[in-house]
């Protein structure tokens, strides 16, 4: 049998060479996109070089979200040779922040483990997002305070109540950087809900972005 101390140096030995043979060392395992809503999404790239001894082969790449499409050079990689793999992330709807498990598979059975951190801050603001008038209160216009920071190139395109009995208007001179929108029943007999739905166009490339308030006369 052989001793204990021999027994543990042969084994660390072979996890070594098997982890040299792996070989791809990637030089940041996780990257953060910063992201804003005026973006339909951004592409991080994870690097790497193939440090061991033997080829690599990339057999598979598994992101953890259909939001996150990857993409690679090509699927092999000698001995001291360096690649890229990029992942294409879309923003959609999504808010804050964000993560998405990135599993690449190579050919000797091990499984590379890749992280993609989107970071998305929603450039406009606004309150309240509901709107009430209490039974027996007087149908009076009630405002909706829309804010921006002025670096950011946002605009109102469209304005639409889809009950008419609610009426929705831009009202100019605010004195912060965004938009005020007055809602106003058309009648102190009105009752019922109105959805309101506000459309702006975002960043340089005008992505139309839409928020929704909720107007309820009881």
């Amino acid at each position: 049998m052989l001793p204990r101390r021999l027994l543990a140096a042969m084994l660390f030995a072979a996890i070594a060479s098997s982890a040299c043979l792996a070989g791809l060392k990637w030089d940041n395992p996780e990257v953060l996109l910063d992201l804003d809503s005026s973006m339909a999404g951004g592409e991080a790239v994870f690097t790497f070089v193939n440090d061991g001894a033997a080829p690599v082969k990339i057999l598979n790449i598994k992101p953890g979200c259909g939001c996150t499409v990857p993409t690679l050079e090509k699927s092999e990689y000698a001995p001291g040779e360096h690649g890229s793999l990029s992942a294409r992330f879309t923003t959609g709807e999504r808010r804050g922040s964000y993560q998405v498990p990135i599993h690449v598979q190579l050919g000797d059975g091990d499984v590379a483990e890749l992280s993609l951190v989107a970071q998305i801050r929603e450039l406009v603001k606004y309150f309240p997002a509901n709107l009430v008038w209490p039974k027996g209160e007087k149908r009076a216009p009630k405002d909706v305070e829309f804010h921006w920071n002025a670096t950011d190139d946002v605009k109102v395109t469209a304005l639409r109540s889809v009950n008419p009995s609610f009426k929705a208007e831009l009202i100019d001179g605010h004195d912060w950087n965004g938009a005020l929108v007055r809602l106003t029943p058309t009648g102190d007999e009105v009752t019922g809900t109105s959805v309101v739905i506000i459309t702006t166009a975002q960043g340089p490339d005008r992505r139309s972005r839409t928020y929704t308030l909720v107007a309820r006369a009881l």
